[in-house]
C-alpha cells in the first residue's frame, strides 16, 4: 500500500457547490472496486436485441388476445438519456407491471391499431434506440413481447408483425406509464493553485506522484449514489466534467491513472444535487 499524505484545505457546500482542496502527495496504490450494478427483478437489465414472440397467432397479430397484466421495461438507448449517462447505455431505466385487464386490453387494442409502415420513404428522426420493452402476460403459455421505439420512426414490433408508431397516442401513453425520474445536473473541474489561500488557481490536470516515482494522472469521474451504486462514469475534458444525475446524496471520486495503474482514487467530495437543480464540485491541488 503507497501512502498518501493529503491536507484537506477546505470542504464547503454553498448553494449547491462544494469545493474540496488537496496537496500533491504520494498516493494510494489500491484500485477503486466498482460498485455492482443490480437489475431490476422483472426486467431484464438490458436491452440487447429485438426479440421475437413465440405467443400463438404472434405472426398475425401484433398482441394476441387474452392477455390479463402488462409488464413494461424501458430502456436508454445509445445515448443514455438522463439521468442515466453513456456507461449505462441500453440499460434498464424503469419498469411496471400492470395488472388491470381493463387497461391492458385498451392498450393492445391501441397497439394492434397502429398503422403498418409506409410503402414509401419516409423522415424521420434520429434513432438513439431509447425503448420499451412491453411483456404481454397470459394466464398460461408464452408471453407476447413488443418492442417499442420512442425514437427515430418508433417502429413496434414483436419481431414478426411491424407497426407504425411515429407521433401515435398510444406510443405517448406508454411513456407516460413509465416515466424517467426526475434529475439533476452535476459538473465540476480540477484547479491548481500556487497558495493555500487560492488567490493564484488555474483549470488544469492533476498528477500525483510517491517517492518511488509512480504517478498518475487524473482522467475522470466515479458517481455514486446514497445507496453506494456507481451511477456515473465520466471522462474528463479540459479538466472539467458535467453528467445528469438522479436527485440525492453523491460521492464523487476523481480518479487517476498512469504507470501501470488505474483507477485510483485521488480526491472524494460529497454533494447533495436536488431534483431540477445544480451542483458542482471542484477539486484543488497546491502545487
Amino acid at each position: 500500500m503507497l501512502p498518501w499524505r493529503l491536507l484537506m484545505l477546505s470542504a464547503g457546500l454553498i448553494a449547491g457547490t462544494i469545493v474540496v482542496a488537496l496537496a500533491t502527495a504520494a498516493f494510494a496504490s489500491s484500485t477503486r472496486a466498482a460498485a455492482a450494478r443490480t437489475a431490476a427483478p422483472a426486467c431484464p437489465a438490458r436491452d440487447t436485441s429485438t426479440m421475437a414472440s413465440t405467443r400463438g397467432g404472434s405472426r398475425m397479430t401484433l398482441v394476441p388476445s387474452g392477455a390479463v397484466q402488462l409488464l413494461l421495461c424501458r430502456y436508454s438507448g445509445l445515448n443514455g438519456p438522463p439521468p442515466f449517462p453513456a456507461t449505462t447505455r441500453f440499460g434498464l431505466i424503469t419498469e411496471r407491471l400492470l395488472t388491470s385487464t381493463s387497461q391492458v386490453e385498451n392498450l393492445a387494442d391501441a397497439l394492434n391499431a397502429l398503422p403498418a409502415p409506409s410503402a414509401y420513404a419516409i423522415s424521420c428522426p434520429v434513432d438513439t434506440g431509447e425503448r420499451i420493452i412491453a411483456y404481454f402476460v397470459y394466464r398460461s403459455g408464452a408471453r407476447n413481447p413488443v418492442t417499442v421505439g420512442l425514437t427515430g420512426c418508433q417502429e413496434v414490433t414483436n419481431g414478426h408483425v411491424l407497426r407504425n408508431g411515429l407521433d401515435a397516442p398510444a406510443i405517448s401513453q406508454l411513456e407516460s406509464l413509465v416515466p424517467l425520474p426526475p434529475h439533476g445536473k452535476l459538473k465540476g473541474e480540477l484547479r491548481v493553485c500556487t497558495n493555500t489561500a487560492r488567490t493564484d488557481c488555474q483549470i488544469t490536470t492533476w498528477s500525483q506522484c510517491e517517492t518511488s516515482g509512480a504517478c498518475v494522472t487524473a482522467q475522470s469521474v466515479a458517481v455514486f449514489n446514497g445507496a453506494g451504486k456507481e451511477v456515473a462514469l465520466v471522462a474528463l475534458h479540459n479538466s472539467r466534467f458535467s453528467v445528469t444525475v438522479s436527485p440525492g446524496r453523491l460521492k464523487v471520486e476523481l480518479l487517476g491513472a498512469g504507470d501501470g495503474l488505474s483507477n485510483q482514487v485521488m480526491a472524494t467530495a460529497i454533494i447533495r444535487v436536488r431534483a431540477g437543480g445544480s451542483g458542482t464540485v471542484t477539486f484543488t491541488q497546491l502545487s
